[in-house]
């Protein structure tokens, strides 16, 4: 059986939202290290934690996390809720 490769979109929506990884990391209850190493995707993240980031970030989980090959457009959003036309 392949290996599946789990991507994301954590760094292109945190530096969108202006949020420094201190802020994101205090924002989301876990740590620098934890955040850096999850857009390195060194991480796999709880599915709890999936939720949570993407409702921070106003977005659907398949938005967000994606399997190699398989990418989500990316749009422009804010935390704020509003989003670019």
């Amino acid at each position: 059986m392949a290996k599946v490769i789990h991507k994301n979109h954590v760094r292109f929506y945190r530096k969108m939202n202006e949020l420094s990884l201190i802020e994101l990391s205090e924002k989301l209850g876990k740590s620098r290290t934890f955040i850096t190493r999850l857009e390195a995707c060194e991480v796999a993240p709880t599915i709890d934690f999936c939720w949570q980031i993407a409702e921070f970030f106003n977005l659907e989980i398949s938005e967000l996390f994606f399997r190699e090959g398989h990418e989500s457009e990316k749009r422009v959003v804010y935390c704020n809720g509003s989003e670019q036309k």
